[in-house]
């Protein structure tokens, strides 16, 4: 019985490990609030904010000004990109695991 236990713990672990690797975290910045979204990778994902003036990510990610990933787009390589004449609306955000090769 223990040992089944314990079996099932590590498989749930595994789960959870192989889960969250397959997530990035984005930083927005706005002019009342900064906050982090967390997002799957190689996924479409709403985020909804007006008025972005710094955006931080990790992974190379595709920016659109829509919801669901549309409208205009623009790739971000991983840093702080920061908008220096006005803020810009973030609808929705692809991130992208590393290529390897």
């Amino acid at each position: 019985m223990r040992v089944t236990a314990n079996v099932s713990l590590l498989a749930l672990f595994a789960l959870v490990s192989s889960t969250a690797a397959k997530m990035t975290t984005v930083g927005l910045e706005t002019g009342e609030e900064s906050h982090a979204v967390v997002v799957p990778l190689d996924d479409c994902h709403d985020i909804g904010k007006e008025e972005v003036h710094t955006l931080h990510i990790t992974k190379k990610c595709r920016v659109f000004t829509g919801q669901m990933c549309t409208g205009i787009t623009v790739v971000l390589e991983p840093g702080t990109h920061t908008s220096k004449k006005e803020p810009v609306h973030v609808g929705s955000v692809i991130c992208e695991e590393p290529d390897l090769f």
